[in-house]
C-alpha cells in the first residue's frame, strides 16, 4: 500500500523551511506553498487522466531516468504549481520562479516517486489510483504542510 507517512518523514523540511526564508514568505504561506505543489500534481495527473495520457505521469513518476516526455510532463508540473503560487496565493512572478527553482515540485515527485516504488504502485493503476485519490492528497497536504 502507498503510505504517505514513509513520504513525509524523508521529505527535508530544513531545505522546504530554508526556501520560505530565501524568497521571503511568512511561514503560513509557506504552508500553503505544499497545498500548491500537490494540488499542481494532483491537477496535472487528472488532466493527463482526461486526455487518455496516463502513460505520461506514470513515466514521470517511474524509477527509469527520464525521458524528453518526462522532462516536458515536469514541465507542465511546474508551470501549473507556478500559475497556482501566482493566481491563487498571490505571489508576485519573481516569487513563485524563486520557489520553483529552489526545487520544491522536485522534492516533492522524488518522494512521491519513491513511495510508489516502495509499495510496488509505480504503474499506471498504482499512480492514477494514488494521485487522483483526494483523500489520499488531502492527507498528504496536511502532512507535506507542518514541515513550514
Amino acid at each position: 500500500m502507498f503510505d504517505l507517512s514513509s513520504i513525509t518523514k524523508n521529505l527535508d523540511s530544513d531545505m522546504i523551511e530554508n526556501i520560505a526564508q530565501k524568497v521571503g514568505i511568512s511561514k503560513e504561506q509557506a504552508s500553503q506553498v505544499s497545498k500548491y505543489a500537490v494540488n499542481a500534481l494532483q491537477y496535472r495527473t487528472t488532466k493527463e487522466k482526461a486526455r487518455g495520457g496516463e502513460e505520461k505521469v506514470a513515466s514521470l513518476l517511474s524509477e527509469n531516468k527520464n525521458t524528453a516526455e518526462d522532462e516536458k510532463m515536469k514541465s507542465k508540473l511546474n508551470g501549473d504549481f507556478v500559475y497556482n503560487l501566482t493566481k491563487k496565493m498571490n505571489l508576485p512572478d519573481g516569487v513563485a520562479s524563486k520557489i520553483k527553482d529552489a526545487g520544491v515540485m522536485d522534492k516533492l515527485l522524488s518522494q512521491v516517486q519513491n513511495g510508489l516504488s516502495s509499495a510496488k504502485m509505480n504503474n499506471k493503476e498504482g499512480v492514477l489510483s494514488s494521485l487522483t485519490d483526494n483523500e489520499m492528497l488531502s492527507g498528504f497536504t496536511k502532512k507535506f504542510s507542518k514541515l513550514f
